[in-house]
């Protein structure tokens, strides 16, 4: 059933709304082709920087073609000002559903996830974006062939970045991301890059194998307080014992607390994940 109309499509259901937008199933209404339309919400179109974070984040993704990335089909204003992205319609379920469904899942299927997500946070930063939210909600698994697809790319960080009166004073300090799955240095609000998606990637496949994220004791509010303080999460190995020692190595070098241990590029990360899933085919076939 149609509910509204945002231009050329027809608008079927809200899927959810964040704090920042709100994400509807459409309907392209010439060539009737399903698609996500995430539009801003009316709170923020008053904020010019905010605005432009957005429409600047829509053209940049625009470009980003790679088949571990939800693709961005258009973009543009709602008849009151608001900026939306329209995105490809992904008919599957977020990796933490994934996870409940498939309380362990089988180690090749943990391999064929991790390579996948690293591809495509690697074609992102090709292209010098930082996602800044990798979690298991972010990354979607397709229903018909269990592929997946990282979404909400970039977005909470254009978003989120501190806007700055005229006289300099800070009017938006908030910090971005997922506390549960952000690098101590996320959690800091100082400089990051490609490494800080690396830990955000580590503790998310750590949740995935120990069925926890990594300080799972520790409320947000805490985690934010003693980040500095934490330097290593609970071997993954005393959650697991099962997890072989190569994978487990990945893992925990990418939670590394300080960014210049964890894996300096997406290259190398690729290389030890291969490796490591041949040790793994050679275990399974003794």
């Amino acid at each position: 059933m149609v509910i509204e109309q945002l231009g050329s499509y027809a608008i079927l259901e809200t899927i959810s709304q964040t704090k920042l937008s709100r994400l509807v199933l459409a309907e392209h209404l010439t060539t009737h082709l399903r698609c996500a339309i995430k539009v801003l919400l009316h709170d923020y179109r008053s904020t010019p920087e905010v605005v432009s974070y957005f429409e600047r984040e829509a053209i940049c993704l625009a470009h980003l073609q790679h088949p571990n990335i939800a693709r961005v089909l258009d973009c543009g204003l709602t008849s009151d000002g608001l900026p939306f992205l329209v995105m490809e319609y992904i008919d599957g379920m977020p990796l933490d559903r994934f996870i409940r469904q498939r309380p362990r899942p089988t180690l090749s299927c943990i391999f064929d996830l991790t390579v996948r997500t690293c591809a495509g946070l690697q074609a992102a930063a090709q292209q010098h974006i930082v996602h800044l939210d990798i979690k298991p909600g972010n990354l979607m698994v397709t229903r018909t062939n269990a592929q997946l697809k990282i979404v909400d790319f970039g977005l909470a960080r254009q978003l989120w970045k501190p806007v700055f009166t005229q006289q300099g004073q800070q009017s938006n300090g908030d910090i971005c991301g997922t506390p549960r799955y952000m690098s101590p240095e996320q959690c800091c609000n100082t400089s990051m890059d490609h490494r800080s998606d690396i830990y955000s990637f580590g503790a998310t496949f750590y949740h995935l194998l120990g069925g926890q994220p990594p300080f799972a004791d520790l409320s947000d509010s805490e985690l934010l307080k003693k980040r500095n303080a934490l330097r290593h999460p609970m071997p993954l190995q005393e959650i697991y014992p099962d997890i072989p020692q190569d994978m487990c190595e990945i893992i925990m070098r990418m939670l590394e607390f300080d960014p210049t241990m964890r894996y300096q590029d997406y290259d190398a990360l690729l290389a030890d994940l291969d490796t490591s899933k041949l040790l793994q085919l050679a275990r399974e076939a003794r």
